[in-house]
């Protein structure tokens, strides 16, 4: 509108995004016209949530960049996957063994060293 030097909106603009509440300030009394100045307010409004929201990206921005942007790159990841293991077994089954036995061997110990640990008296046990 501000290149052509049009005042007044199209009939057609997109109204379908705007909420409720714009929506009763957004008509003119003949309830046809759109009210250039509170359609521009309305739009505006909208964006401002999208962003806020995240729906909406701006780039050169640090709060509202796009979300892919705070990713690793796909390189970096495969470099940094490689690099990086877990301390543990992606296995289940090889997970919960040593899961399960590592509490055993440890009570086992426990049982066999009590009586010779300082400090410690274990009693019905």
């Amino acid at each position: 509108m501000n290149e052509s030097g049009k005042r007044k909106v199209p009939d057609n603009s997109p109204v379908d995004f705007i909420s409720k509440r714009w929506k009763k300030q957004l008509y003119e009394d003949d309830g046809t016209t759109i009210n250039r100045h509170y359609y521009e307010m309305a739009v505006l409004t909208e964006l401002r949530e999208h962003v806020r929201a995240g729906d909406v990206s701006i780039v050169g921005s640090r709060q509202y960049r796009d979300f892919e942007e705070y990713l690793f790159s796909e390189d970096t990841w495969n470099q940094t996957k490689e690099n990086t293991r877990l301390s543990v077994s992606l296995s289940f089954e090889d997970y919960m063994t040593e899961r399960t036995s590592s509490p055993n061997k440890r009570l086992k110990w426990l049982a066999t060293n009590s009586n010779k640990l300082d400090g410690v008296s274990l009693e019905k046990g």
